[in-house]
């Protein structure tokens, strides 16, 4: 019997079993391949987005500390993955984050992350945007504000993959097993886990499992563990690489602030491999890249970033889902039947958070204490917003929704984009709010009223100037 099953062959899974085995458990780690059709891990940019990951809206700090304390680990994780595997990773540093009036809320989030430097005691420094080297977008789309990030790193995702895929490989407490998880398999009276079955068939017997099968991961949950564990969702990304030679690739990330759901728009330079453009962001049932997606990326980067790059060539198209949590919090350590844990539900930061993220599972598999703290424990309680958390939510996500609505490239006048949020958070709100109030009842006699008076379409198209933001 092995000591553990790891479950998922992506960062975090190769980065647990390697973690482990070099704490001297007998690991067998399943997976398909770290580039099987629609994994994450092969889609990503590779950001170690410390701040371009930070907004207005996060404001709990926890989230902010734990991405600070896993980007401090790795200089340290990639020199003891280097003893393991021939097959180089490079750290590199500097990200220009980018604002511009395509999105409002842009220059908001700029700040945000320039406070949140200070806080950290990173770097952080502004930049007149017509100055950012490689940046070259159309007139009318171009940033009016330009935030430098010295301290911010990335990696090449593809170099990542083949030194852990490499490393998992040559470990000499590692037992590779190309297959997927068919179930999680426990004792007659459902206390502790037993190993897993495989889809193939046959068991693999194990005193413990690790579940770091991304979006995949809640499939395998369910029946296992409380009803009340935050779900696990998957979110498409799409991303390109683009043709682009080594001396026309700027010399850092470009990135805008997350925005539309999704982490925005960036380029990360990967040498020979080409030029990273990314990324959307779609919940979801699985599916590969749309054309609606190829068309959201391509109008961002020729016209926010690059207009040079019209007739670039589109070497490949990489889709992923992301494993994303109910609650928007990863799930890390043990959970339901003792031997149980988990390493999924990190969303955007699964590489980001790798070292941190195997340094806490290695931990739990050897009963030894946190090593890392964090608030992201399975056994955490579901989320239940009350009424002022899902007003706040609802007017955010309108205020996204109505972005999304109008890209690529729309533009309405005035200030009807703010009304048009406003009037799909306010109707979304008198659908959902979870009791009556004076005020949704007022607003809905307002509406009524107005529908009264003008029983007509002309009627109905006025409503918005009472729905004001």
């Amino acid at each position: 019997m092995r000591d553990v099953v790891v479950v998922g062959g992506g960062v975090l899974g190769m980065a647990v079993a390697l973690a482990a085995a070099d704490a001297g458990l007998r690991v067998t780690l399943v997976s398909p391949g770290c580039r099987t059709e629609g994994a994450a891990s092969a889609a990503a940019g590779a950001m170690l987005g410390v701040l371009g990951e930070h907004t207005v809206e996060d404001t709990d700090p926890a989230d902010l500390e734990f991405r600070f304390a896993s980007a401090g680990l790795w200089p340290g994780w990639l020199a003891a993955l280097a003893e393991h595997t021939p097959s180089p990773v490079v750290l590199r540093h500097g990200t220009v984050v980018i604002a511009n009036l395509d999105h409002p809320g842009d220059q908001d989030n700029l700040d945000a992350i320039e406070r949140a430097a200070g806080d950290l005691g990173l770097r952080a420094q502004r930049l007149d945007p017509r100055h950012v080297p490689g940046l070259r977008p159309a007139p009318r789309h171009a940033p009016v504000a330009a935030l430098a990030c010295p301290d911010e790193g990335w990696v090449d995702a593809d170099a990542l993959l083949d030194a852990l895929d490499s490393a998992s490989v040559r470990h000499p407490r590692i037992t590779t097993v190309s297959d997927t998880v068919r179930r999680v398999t426990v004792s007659p009276d459902g206390s502790r886990v037993t190993g897993v079955r495989l889809g193939a068939g046959g068991e693999l017997p194990a005193a413990q499992v690790v579940l770091a099968a991304g979006a995949a991961t809640g499939a395998l949950l369910d029946g296992l563990t409380p009803p009340t564990l935050p779900a696990v969702l998957p979110a498409k990304g799409v991303s390109m690489l683009l043709d682009v030679p080594v001396a026309e690739q700027p010399p850092m990330v470009i990135r805008t602030p997350n925005r539309d759901f999704a982490c925005g728009l960036h380029l990360v330079p990967r040498a020979a491999r080409g030029l990273y453009l990314g990324a959307t962001n779609r919940p979801g049932p699985a599916g590969g890249a749309t054309t609606d997606e190829h068309l959201s990326l391509l109008h961002g980067l020729l016209h926010q970033f690059r207009t040079d790059l019209r007739t670039t060539t589109v070497r490949e198209t990489r889709w992923g889902h992301r494993p994303a949590t109910g609650d928007g919090k990863p799930l890390l350590g043990p959970v339901g039947p003792e031997g149980l844990h988990l390493a999924t539900g990190t969303y955007r930061n699964g590489i980001l958070m790798a070292p941190a993220v195997a340094a806490i599972v290695t931990a739990g598999l050897l009963g030894e204490p946190c090593p890392v703290p964090h608030p992201y424990a399975p056994s955490r309680p579901r989320l239940q917003p009350d009424a002022d958390r899902l007003t706040h939510l609802l007017a955010t996500g309108a205020d996204h929704m109505t972005s999304v609505f109008l890209d690529p490239g729309g533009t309405l006048p005035f200030d009807r984009q703010g009304q048009l949020a406003a009037t799909l958070a306010a109707l979304v709100n008198l659908a959902l709010h979870p009791k009556p109030d004076a005020q949704t009842d007022d607003l809905r006699e307002a509406l009524r009223a107005r529908l009264n008076d003008r029983p007509t379409l002309e009627g109905v198209c006025d409503l918005f100037n009472i729905l004001k933001p």
